[in-house]
């Protein structure tokens, strides 16, 4: 018994190999999702632009737009949407400050307290 030993496991230091090796996997696979929202991104500016070109949809605050003011944020979204269902609703509290950047498929729609529209939406 005592000339019997107990093999030990020898702890090596990390791979540097392996660490590099991991680490451009998951920089290309990263890399490769972002490209790919990226390139969905410029997809939808692109068909938006199509569209704007074609005349199908406008930028311009249409009198469906002027004719939601005063009107419930529900039928302003519902309305909204029904004309040009390729942008979002975004509802803006009363008195909020917005980013300035144009988003070409948003349309912020300024509404009080209770949830009744008080300035003509706007695309961007």
């Amino acid at each position: 018994m005592a000339g019997s030993r107990v093999a030990h496991a020898t702890l090596k230091g990390p791979s540097v190999v392996k660490e590099l090796c991991i680490g451009l996997v998951l920089g290309l696979a990263a890399g490769g999702l972002w490209k790919m929202h990226h390139w969905n991104e410029q997809r939808k500016v692109r068909t938006f632009y199509d569209l704007l070109e074609k005349g199908e949809i406008s930028v311009v605050a249409e009198e469906f737009m002027a004719g939601a003011v005063r009107s419930s944020r529900v039928v302003a979204a519902a309305t909204i949407e029904r004309e040009n269902p390729l942008v979002s609703v975004e509802f803006v509290p009363e008195g909020s400050l917005v980013t300035t950047d144009f988003v070409c498929n948003r349309v912020r729609v300024w509404v009080n307290t209770d949830g009744i529209v008080i300035q003509t939406p706007r695309i961007g």
